[in-house]
């Protein structure tokens, strides 16, 4: 199962910015339109809103791009002409990207980690979420489910 993990802001923490950002952990499905304003999406797309003055209204959108003969099915990321720009891996997405699980996202100063994640994956994260065995919760499947 494709997911999107908050990982946080590149930028100096704002309250107000991040209040709105409560799920830590969001599935991607058929796709996902990404923006501080994104409009209801198409058909099969969901919406991440993230509340920040660096993202866009309409910054990004991750497509599956479904399986061709031999080629399983896979997800890419294009960005949205947006003002501040995404990044994967460090890279300007200026056409759209292809992803692979764990590749590290910037939408403007917000940071995000796409994964490909199993059920039980999920759930031991956001357990973890809810009651840190750590001091910080983590996004990591493996040590969130030792």
């Amino acid at each position: 199962m494709p997911v999107l993990l908050l990982a946080g802001t590149a930028a100096p923490v704002d309250p107000l910015n991040q209040a709105g950002i409560s799920r830590r952990v969001v599935a991607i499905g058929g796709g996902v339109d990404i923006g501080r304003r994104p409009a209801p999406a198409a058909e099969g797309r969901g919406t991440l809103v993230l509340p920040d003055k660096s993202v866009s209204s309409l910054h990004a959108r991750i497509l599956k791009v479904p399986a061709a003969g031999e080629r399983p099915e896979s997800f890419q990321i294009q960005d949205l002409g947006s003002t501040n720009g995404t990044s994967v891996v460090g890279r300007a997405v200026t056409a759209p990207t292809p992803l692979r699980t764990g590749a590290v996202i910037f939408l403007g100063a917000q940071v995000v980690v796409f994964r490909m994640v199993t059920p039980a994956e999920i759930a031991a994260i956001e357990e973890d979420a809810a009651d840190p065995f750590a001091p910080v919760p983590t996004l990591s499947p493996a040590l969130a489910m030792t």
